[in-house]
């Protein structure tokens, strides 16, 4: 992530971009292969609920590098990742305060593009402060 974040940086157009966001994947792919994370560590960056009251979670597990759900319903609409009030995730990450550090488990839905999906709209951001999307499992 680093890495990328710092090639971005140093780039001088977005064709070199893409080159780091290419290099990115393949680390990516390699180093989660199974697409999940069990027992990750981070700091909350914030707590939230969309629209419809479902819980919304942003998890910083680099500088400017993030794990999250979805804050919307529309965007997550494939991969589900918004905390059910149902859930009894809900209630574990209710006693969350943003940042605490926390252990985290959960899958990343799978992307053609990024191998596991980012939210950024742009390249660069997508380079410089990714959000990846995840179904979190459990946090504590």
């Amino acid at each position: 992530m680093i890495q990328a974040q710092a090639a971005s940086e140093s780039a001088d157009n977005d064709l070199a971009r893409g080159a780091a966001l290419r290099t990115r994947t393949a680390a990516i792919c390699k180093a989660v292969p199974k697409r999940s994370a069990a027992k990750w560590s981070g700091k909350v960056v914030s707590l939230d609920a969309n629209g419809d009251g479902k819980g919304v979670l942003e998890i910083e597990i680099a500088p400017d590098v993030m794990v999250k759900t979805w804050n919307n319903s529309f965007s997550d609409v494939m991969d589900e990742t918004l905390i059910e009030p149902t859930d009894p995730l809900f209630d574990k990450v209710l006693k969350l305060k943003e940042d605490q550090i926390v252990t985290f488990s959960g899958k990343f839905p799978d992307d053609d593009a990024n191998c596991i999906r980012e939210n950024s709209l742009t390249l660069r951001g997508s380079l410089d402060t990714p959000g990846f999307i995840m179904k979190f499992t459990d946090v504590s």
